[in-house]
């Protein structure tokens, strides 16, 4: 349910305080969206955006990749550690295969050195599919290497990022989450 001035009243002593807020707005002349913003935040009550239907779910993730692919692009490892599970996966199709993260601190770890190396591209665009965003890049071009698009499929669970796989071909990665069973 989200939080209404009227409902925020009726919910009597677990939000003690909303009737001086409410007179000392008033007295303020606050405009009413400040006024309802202000009031939600000075009681915590502001609805998640998790809280919506289906479909905005899936543009917060579509937001969330865009910030956290952003933050890794300035090394703000500190933003991207919000967004990763602590027990996120990130691996080429294989979990368990050498190489791949096991977990938030081998994800942070990997986006280190990436950026240390200059390794991390430029992001092309973003395809929701419902919990998954399929971020496309364009990595860095090594002399000699004709430059081609990548991919990684990422599973937001709850804003949360849980899983990451990369794909050396878009297509592959856009087949991937196209694929029946798929969410």
């Amino acid at each position: 349910m989200i939080k209404t001035p009227a409902t925020v009243e009726r919910q009597g002593p677990s939000v003690d305080g909303i009737p001086e807020v409410l007179e000392e707005a008033e007295e303020a002349k606050l405009p009413p969206l400040i006024d309802y913003i202000s009031k939600l935040d000075a009681f915590n009550l502001r609805p998640s955006p998790f809280e919506c239907e289906d479909q905005a779910v899936t543009r917060s993730n579509k937001e969330l990749a865009r910030r956290t692919y952003e933050a890794a692009l300035r090394g703000d490892l500190d933003a991207v550690r919000e967004v990763l599970d602590p027990d996120v996966k990130w691996h080429g199709g294989d979990p368990t295969a050498l190489g791949a993260c096991r977990d938030r601190e081998q994800a942070l770890d990997f986006i280190a050195q990436a950026v240390r190396r200059g390794r991390i591209g430029e992001l092309v665009e973003l395809t929701e599919a419902g919990e998954k965003v399929v971020v496309i890049m364009r990595p860095p071009v090594l002399a000699g290497q004709e430059p081609a698009l990548t991919a990684n499929v990422t599973t937001f669970r709850a804003g949360k990022v849980v899983e990451i796989v990369h794909y050396p071909r878009v297509e592959d990665a856009l087949a991937a989450v196209a694929a029946p069973g798929v969410t």
